[in-house]
């Protein structure tokens, strides 16, 4: 059974996507992601920066392949990336192909995997080839084979096995138009993510709409006093609720810069706390903001 608040009236019209064009046509050439620098410990694939103009690219080229593929409005995607810039835009590109993501723990193994996106009816999975020293790839493939709604997996990352939606290289091609998406009623009060609560009886799905996550965000960014434009410093992975609101969700609302951190790596978390938090300016001389993992000291 997936939960969810299901009074719509009066909710405000904006989506996740809204956010995030807004932020891209008013700082297209800003400095808006950037992964880990300690990313070739844990995933393969280089190290990138990216501004919201390639951002926003990227978000369309996800968007633009997922619906090639043949997914209906409102399908359900699970992703399990690690903390990159990969997982923040999967997640957008999902939302603006009028898909619904569900963001899956990095811990969750095949049985867990298997029994949540079976709950939900997922139709596809998107992951990467590693995840630390774990085959993600193999895994999201034995679990498509054990539900059968599944019927699509896409991988970031090189010489992937014969079967696998290869997406590398929508992170650096040619701009493609976004597809057009028509909803009836309010687009904000439709589902966007699903995320899942663990009860006495077992996971339990949730669906979270659009204006959820925005209030969810909203309240990170007000206790945080995370001012426009922050740089963010984001610590937790979206493979939750909370996550989501303590890194993906203040970051759309602020228009700022979201700096990634995987896991937790004393070495790597100190030198993104040098590089950047001198210039993180917030509220009462105070320096930026760590969200999911305390405060950038300058």
């Amino acid at each position: 059974m997936i939960l969810g608040y299901t009074k719509t009236e009066d909710l405000p019209a904006t989506t996740l996507d809204d956010v995030f064009r807004r932020a891209a046509t008013r700082r297209p050439g800003a400095f808006a992601l950037a992964d880990p620098p300690n990313r070739d410990s844990f995933t393969d694939g280089p190290s990138r920066h990216l501004t919201y103009a390639e951002a926003d690219r990227v978000v369309s080229a996800i968007a633009s392949r997922l619906r090639t593929l043949g997914l209906q409005t409102d399908a359900i995607i699970g992703i399990q990336l690690p903390n990159a810039v990969e997982s923040v835009l999967t997640t957008l590109g999902v939302l603006r192909a009028g898909l619904i993501a569900v963001p899956l723990p990095l811990l969750w193994r095949r049985a867990d995997m298997a029994r949540a996106l079976g709950q939900v009816g997922a139709k596809a999975i998107v992951t990467t080839s590693r995840i630390g020293d774990f085959d993600a790839c193999a895994m999201a493939m034995q679990v498509a084979a054990d539900i059968f709604p599944i019927s699509h997996v896409c991988s970031f990352g090189p010489s992937l096995p014969d079967g696998l939606i290869a997406l590398d290289d929508l992170l650096h091609g040619a701009p493609e138009l976004p597809p057009e998406i028509e909803r009836d009623g309010n687009p904000a009060a439709h589902v966007a993510v699903v995320t899942f609560d663990v009860t006495p009886d077992g996971l339990v799905a949730v669906a979270r709409n659009h204006a959820e996550l925005i209030a969810g965000g909203l309240a990170t960014l007000l206790e945080g006093r995370i001012e426009p434009d922050a740089r963010l410093l984001g610590c937790c992975a979206a493979g939750s609720f909370a996550g989501l609101a303590l890194t993906m969700m203040p970051w759309l609302l602020s228009s700022g810069t979201l700096l990634l951190h995987h896991g937790f790596e004393a070495g790597a978390f100190a030198a993104q706390c040098r590089e950047h938090g001198p210039r993180c300016r917030g509220r009462a001389g105070r320096t930026g903001a760590a969200t999911g993992g305390g405060r950038i000291a300058g």
